[in-house]
């Protein structure tokens, strides 16, 4: 998310991270019409908004080939009471995306010649299984 000073028509900088990165995993490799929602999202720490004050919120896609897809919304902070109410009917995820974690590690240091040799695939995997059922 970008904050918007008085008088900026954009913010100087989208520095402010609302949600942690993570995996959508879509049906198949084709265009679908799938939708997902984050129905609460929290504002940065350390952030100081109120009623009235304009952000950019950001969102970021990335394509399996390492295409990045920037989407950005304005949006002007409001009163609860003057903001439509998140439910079942307007926010909802397709029951067929799934959805992963994303995350990195020093304790994989192989370099990516050692990757590269199939027979240590299978242990590479079991690493990978092991460290993310262990974050779950």
């Amino acid at each position: 998310m970008g904050i918007n000073g008085p008088g900026e028509v954009a913010p100087p900088n989208m520095s402010h991270v609302l949600v942690p990165p993570f995996q959508v995993n879509g049906p198949s490799n084709e265009e679908y019409g799938g939708q997902f929602c984050l129905p609460q999202v929290p504002m940065p720490v350390n952030a100081t908004l109120g009623v009235g004050d304009n952000v950019t919120i950001q969102v970021i896609e990335t394509a399996q080939h390492g295409a990045a897809l920037y989407n950005c919304v304005d949006v002007t902070l409001a009163e609860p009471e003057n903001v439509e109410e998140v439910h079942a009917g307007n926010c909802y995820n397709s029951s067929n995306l799934g959805f992963e974690l994303v995350f990195t590690t020093a304790a994989l240091n192989a370099a990516p010649s050692t990757l590269s040799s199939p027979s240590l695939w299978p242990l590479f995997v079991a690493a990978v299984v092991t460290l993310a059922t262990s974050i779950l």
